[in-house]
Formats: structure tokens, C-alpha cells, sequence
């Protein structure tokens, strides 16, 4: 199930190891277009990767819609901020189409579809999921 599992229940990453890495498709939803987005295209920035549970649920748009309040001052500070959930890119892309509230999001959206990074980063509950 996890490769950083115990007893099913992910470990935390711990603050002075290395960050898992990880390669995942995206959605640009400034640009309107797929890419993809490294860890190593990320070295030595300051980033925040924020998981949210899926597109098309009416909670996710309204938490999110902090994070676009916040955009300037993550500008200001030189910190990439990434959105993931376990859904496509390409729901990303109808999602962000779609919903009024998402129409102005402007970071990429990983795609962690297969669940890799959410349970090496241990943001993956198997009990809700």
C-alpha cells in the first residue's frame, strides 16, 4: 500500500530529511495548459505543496480561494505555492472551466492520480479516503 508505511499509517516526513521526491503531471490554469512539475525544478526554492481532498466539492473552492487572497504576499516572500489533489489534470482543467470560485486560481494543480506523492508526504488516510 505505502512504502513508508507502518502498521498502514504513513510516517511524517520528518523536517530534517530530504523531500520525497516526485515528478507528476500538472495543470497551469494561468497559462491553460498541462505541465509538468519536479521536485528538482524546485531546489533551492521555498515552495508550499497543499494538498485538498477533489475537485468539484463545494468546500474546496471556498479554502482555496484563501490561498488566491494570499497569492501577493507568497510573491512577495519568492515562494512557489502548488495545489495537489488525487484527481487528473484534466479534471483539474474542467474544474477550474467550471466553477466560478475557481476562475481566477492561479497555481498549478498537480495531478497525483496514483496517490505516490500523498503517501509519501503522508496526507493520505486510507480510513476517509
Amino acid at each position: 500500500m505505502c512504502d513508508n508505511c507502518e502498521n498502514n499509517y504513513a510516517k511524517p516526513v520528518s523536517i530534517d530529511a530530504d523531500a520525497p521526491r516526485f515528478d507528476l503531471p500538472a495543470y497551469d490554469p494561468v497559462k491553460d495548459e498541462e505541465v509538468s512539475v519536479s521536485l528538482e525544478s524546485l531546489k533551492w526554492k521555498w515552495t508550499v505543496l497543499f494538498y485538498y481532498p477533489a475537485d468539484f466539492t463545494f468546500v474546496c473552492p471556498t479554502e482555496l480561494k484563501d490561498m488566491m487572497e494570499a497569492k501577493s504576499e507568497f510573491d512577495h516572500l519568492g515562494v512557489t505555492v502548488l495545489a495537489a489533489s488525487t484527481d487528473t489534470q484534466f479534471s483539474h482543467r474542467a474544474w477550474v472551466k467550471n466553477e466560478k470560485l475557481m476562475s481566477w486560481f492561479p497555481y498549478l494543480m498537480l495531478a497525483d492520480h496514483a496517490l505516490w506523492v500523498a503517501e509519501a508526504y503522508n496526507v493520505l488516510d486510507y480510513r476517509t479516503w
